[in-house]
């Protein structure tokens, strides 16, 4: 955590334009569930710079972003403040989430479960701050034919007990953490798996569509071939999960 924590705050810093490719989707997604925005009490679970926590902002809804960095915080701070938006942003682990039991309607996570030490905390605590009949939407990279080789050159490690540990064997021991991003991902089923241990009902699975940056290749045609290559269920490299808070189930 302590090295994950070192890089983020060094990326933040070196990247406070960076470019926001994926708060459109995000929201796209929430609104699929959440007709209406307005008024709606969201935690944004890994808010980063805070483009989604922005839109979210903009549409009406209370938000509330959270991130372990401070740079990322300080700057999502400043953004919105620039935007002339509403919200509030705390510096918190998404393992230990300092909020009471059943305060939000929606928890968002975009890619945060899977910086996770212990991924299960994160879905088991951002089920606890939900209200009843509130929902978890979360997006999480996906093991796949087409992400197993790709991740690799990335520095994702895939959170299976003897993949992981060749993984990070490759990752830390022989590439010196030249790649390590200390980023996991994750098989459907073991998704399902957190979901349902939290007592999460209802669930539900997509692929994440987005337009990927494809940085193995520099050729725009097989960039567009693999674009196109995984939109295929068996080479799907991104997930959108959603499970439903009920009551019923956490007696």
């Amino acid at each position: 955590m302590k090295e994950s924590l070192k890089r983020w705050e060094e990326f933040y810093r070196k990247n406070r334009c960076l470019k926001d490719t994926y708060s459109q989707a995000n929201i796209d997604y929430i609104r699929s569930f959440c007709k209406d925005l307005r008024n709606i009490f969201i935690l944004d679970v890994g808010s980063g710079f805070g483009f989604t926590s922005l839109r979210l902002a903009k549409e009406g809804a209370k938000v509330v972003g959270l991130d372990f960095a401070k740079e990322c915080i300080r700057t999502a701070n400043n953004f919105f403040q620039k935007e002339g938006a509403k919200g509030d942003f705390v510096v918190a682990d998404a393992q230990h989430l300092p909020f009471k039991d059943g305060v939000f309607d929606v928890a968002h996570s975009a890619s945060c479960i899977d910086f996770c030490k212990i991924p299960y905390k994160c879905v088991e605590e951002s089920t606890r701050v939900l209200s009843e009949n509130g929902m978890l939407i979360a997006n999480v990279p996906l093991l796949s034919l087409s992400t197993f080789a790709y991740f690799q050159f990335r520095g994702l490690i895939p959170d299976m007990p003897v993949l992981r540990s060749i993984a990070n064997f490759i990752q830390i021991r022989l590439l010196k953490g030249k790649y390590a991003k200390h980023e996991k991902f994750f098989t459907e089923i073991t998704l399902r798996k957190m979901f349902v241990t939290a007592r999460l009902t209802n669930l539900k699975t997509m692929p994440y569509t987005v337009k990927y940056p494809i940085a193995c290749f520099k050729n725009r045609f097989l960039k567009r071939c693999f674009r196109k290559l995984i939109r295929l269920k068996p080479f799907w490299p991104w997930l959108v999960i959603t499970g439903e808070k009920s009551m019923r189930a956490q007696t």
